[in-house]
């Protein structure tokens, strides 16, 4: 959960200073997936429930990103046994 945790704080920091006049969504996305596959983790390609997410990240206040860790956390689990579905499929 520590590479979730960093690449979420990493991306929030990015995110609350909006470097750009457009794109920095995109490039949040961008750097939080470089971030969790520098940590060993998978990238978030597809989310199962957008809208989990989306809400962790606009109601999570700036000092605990507690939901929006877990969100991605979950994200990336669901990810996991979908690979592993695939896998046992083939």
């Amino acid at each position: 959960m520590f590479g979730v945790q960093e690449a979420n704080r990493l991306v929030v920091r990015v995110y609350d200073i909006h470097p750009f006049l457009d794109g920095n969504t995109r490039a949040t996305w961008s750097l939080r997936n470089y971030a969790l596959l520098r940590c060993g983790l998978d990238s978030l390609s597809e989310l199962e429930d957008p809208g989990r997410y989306e809400r962790a990240w606009w109601s999570a206040p700036p000092a605990s990103r507690e939901s929006l860790d877990e969100a991605v956390a979950s994200e990336l689990g669901a990810l996991e046994m979908r690979r592993d579905e695939h896998n046992r499929r083939t």
